[in-house]
């Protein structure tokens, strides 16, 4: 008798068992755990290939081109307005006058016992012709001068030898010098500045 006592105890646990596990509702969520710790950054990359060199840059360095053919008489007088009082304080001016396929610097000897003078001002450059023997007043006649070419290079980011406020056209012309530069040859400046 004990031992179908105990049966029918056994029986009843597991059909209570069963019957719990058969029915009822999901119980709530749990509350989410906390986050875990990061992990530890790896190590760096090898460094990359380092890139080609670029093209040496103009030195700010920029040509004006004047077509002067139909110019005439003993001074020609050129609006500029890139003169401003600070460029013409701060920056170098070379003026070349074209003849034909040859520049010659101004002020200089034009050829053929002619001369030049040059005066820089506000929004203006004047180019005065005279007879080289006398001194006295040349007219050039229309189609004498074919093209002016005014290169503007500005001294204060031209070169780390000159490059700061008080440079001036003496540093610029220094630094030409220094590297070979002929400044009256205009294809030489040209070359240099790759304008």
């Amino acid at each position: 008798m004990k031992v179908l006592s105990k049966f029918f105890m056994l029986s009843s646990i597991v059909l209570a068992l069963f019957l719990t596990s058969c029915s009822g509702d999901d119980g709530a969520d749990g509350i989410d755990g906390i986050d875990g710790v990061d992990g530890v950054d790896g190590a760096n990359g090898a460094q990359g290939i380092p890139g080609e060199n670029g093209a040496d840059g103009n030195a700010n360095a920029a040509v004006l081109y004047y077509d002067t053919t139909a110019l005439s008489g003993t001074n020609f007088a050129l609006d500029v307005p890139e003169f401003t009082e600070q460029l013409l304080i701060q920056s170098t001016v070379l003026v070349y006058a074209q003849i034909a396929s040859t520049h010659y610097s101004v002020p200089g000897t034009i050829g053929f016992g002619i001369s030049t003078g040059l005066n820089l001002n506000t929004g203006l450059a004047l180019i005065s012709f005279y007879n080289t023997d006398d001194a006295t007043s040349y007219a050039v006649t229309e189609g004498g001068v074919d093209a002016v070419k005014i290169v503007i290079i500005d001294s204060s980011s031209f070169d780390t030898r000159v490059a700061s406020k008080s440079a001036n056209a003496k540093d610029v012309l220094s630094v030409l010098k220094a590297d070979g530069v002929d400044v009256n040859d205009y294809n030489a400046v040209a070359a240099y500045f790759n304008l």
